[in-house]
């Protein structure tokens, strides 16, 4: 039985804004955050800018805040948000307000206005892809002169900002999950997994493509990517079109207990066009599977894995070169098991305790 800190009449307050806690890798971020804050002894409470329901678990004295926005228009949508972001303020008077991802962080400093909290923003993916639009970024960027604090994943994306964003830029990389699995090792069965939204930044075609050719030869393998989306329909259209992939590929969609489904794999794949940190990526590598990932901006994955060594980064979008390095995992076994016994590393450099406690000292800093 789990045990939670008993909350005192003078626990420091933190309200949580993300778009959500349903499935992706900021969603997740956003629930281990407020799991582990909880445990400190924070009074927690999670605002999301969209309603439904959690893949996550959230610990039951924490407050959940869906934002139900059902205008027809996009500014009346954004405008009801900011409101009723605004009034969680104003009645959880919060000590601490932290946001993830660009949209809510815009939100959430517009909502904020001119009250005396403090502030800190982080950025979860390519800020020169997301969000979309130069007047969008032009409103970020703006905006981002107003918290204490961003926070970055890689060095790579801070380095897109203004050097007045760069000088309170925190540099905080995931952390990897407590109770997370360790790959079977010897009894691993033949197929290659990823785990993903199912959209256009996943770029998911990349590595079903790479797949199509990796049965060429080895027409025993199976590839299964967890995870949904948009892009969904389109994949599922391309199988069907290719005899070759039809009992081959399998979208399962968001899925329970993923990591004790996937630990006996013989491969990750990760084909992102862009991302940031991955959890996926990073949950595979603490499980010790070896791994093959697009080498997406902002940097993200060449921040976690040394080519070669912990495991393989692939150009975005070159499906050729991925299938290169799957069938070069494929047919040496013995490289493919010291590259997943290096990946575990990761385990001991992104501890979450170490992580959380990052993220506590960019709350509690004082301002600059």
């Amino acid at each position: 039985m789990k045990q939670y800190c008993k909350k005192s009449k003078k626990a420091k307050r933190l309200l949580v804004v993300s778009h959500g806690i349903g499935g992706g890798g900021a969603q997740r971020v956003t629930a281990m955050l407020s799991n582990g804050f909880s445990d400190k002894g924070y009074q927690v409470r999670i605002v999301t800018t969209s309603s439904g329901s959690s893949i996550y678990r959230i610990r039951e004295e924490i407050e959940y805040m869906p934002i139900d926005a059902r205008q027809k228009i996009s500014l009346l949508r954004t405008l009801y948000r900011i409101r009723e972001i605004r009034k969680n303020i104003l009645d959880f008077k919060p000590d601490f307000i932290l946001s993830l991802s660009a949209v809510p962080n815009m939100l959430t400093i517009i909502a904020r206005g001119f009250k005396n909290i403090e502030l800190v923003v982080s950025e979860r993916t390519d800020p020169s892809r997301h969000p979309r639009g130069w007047a969008a970024a032009a409103c970020r960027n703006y905006l981002y002169r107003f918290p204490k604090a961003v926070i970055f994943q890689t060095e790579s994306a801070m380095a897109y900002f203004h050097k007045s964003i760069q000088n309170k830029g925190v540099i905080i990389p995931n952390a990897v999950m407590q109770d997370i699995p360790v790959s079977i090792g010897e009894r691993r069965k033949k197929k290659i997994v990823g785990m993903g939204a199912l959209s256009e930044q996943k770029d998911w075609m990349t590595a079903v493509r790479a797949f199509e050719l990796v049965l060429k030869k080895h027409s025993e393998y199976q590839l299964i990517i967890y995870g949904d989306g948009p892009e969904r329909t389109y994949i599922e259209k391309y199988i069907s079109r290719h005899k070759r992939l039809r009992d081959k590929v399998c979208l399962p969609g968001y899925t329970e207990n993923v990591h004790d489904k996937i630990r006996d794999a013989e491969i990750f794949i990760s084909s992102s066009a862009y991302d940031g940190i991955s959890n996926s990526i990073l949950e595979a590598m603490a499980m010790g599977m070896p791994c093959v990932c697009t080498d997406a901006p902002a940097g993200g994955a060449r921040f976690l894995i040394d080519d070669g060594k912990n495991g393989l980064l692939v150009p975005v979008g070159d499906y050729k070169k991925m299938h290169d390095r799957i069938e070069r995992l494929i047919e040496d076994k013995d490289l493919a098991n010291r590259m997943g016994e290096r990946a575990m590393e990761v385990r001991k450099a992104y501890e979450f305790h170490h992580i959380l406690d990052r993220w506590e000292k960019a709350l509690l800093q004082k301002r600059g």
